[in-house]
């Protein structure tokens, strides 16, 4: 089997032009494609949760499930009661540790029944709005 190849560096160029044309499409593609997921995600990073209006705000520790304390005060979990990170996600009590500032409510018996951990933005959002009694 004979292979053709170009005799001139002028050839082979032509020969060539074709696929670097695609792949030059290709890497277009791609980086326009990296660009958009970009945008998405900073844009959804500046959106803030819809967090209640009857939640609370206070400092939240955790001590051994489903003991807890807020602003200092010793509190309890309820039964399924939801913990939420900064980016929305729920998380298991085993996993955080320190103080966080957080909005919380609580059930019909007094128990903790959601917590939501804030970013910094919520934070000052939180601090500005009136508190429920």
């Amino acid at each position: 089997m004979r292979l053709l190849v170009p005799r001139s560096r002028a050839a082979a160029r032509i020969a060539a032009a074709p696929l670097l044309a695609v792949c030059l499409a290709c890497r277009l593609a791609v980086g326009l494609a990296v660009a958009a997921s970009l945008a998405h995600v900073a844009a959804h990073a500046q959106t803030l949760r819809q967090l209640p209006a009857s939640a609370r705000l206070a400092d939240f520790e955790m001590r051994q499930y489903p003991e807890i304390l807020l602003n200092g005060k010793p509190a309890r979990m309820s039964a399924g009661g939801q913990i939420r990170d900064a980016q929305n996600r729920i998380v298991m009590p085993a996993g955080i540790a320190g103080t966080h500032p957080v909005l919380y409510e609580r059930d019909p018996a007094g128990q903790v029944s959601r917590i939501w951990i804030l970013t910094a933005d919520e934070l000052k959002a939180a601090k500005a709005r009136p508190q429920p009694k």
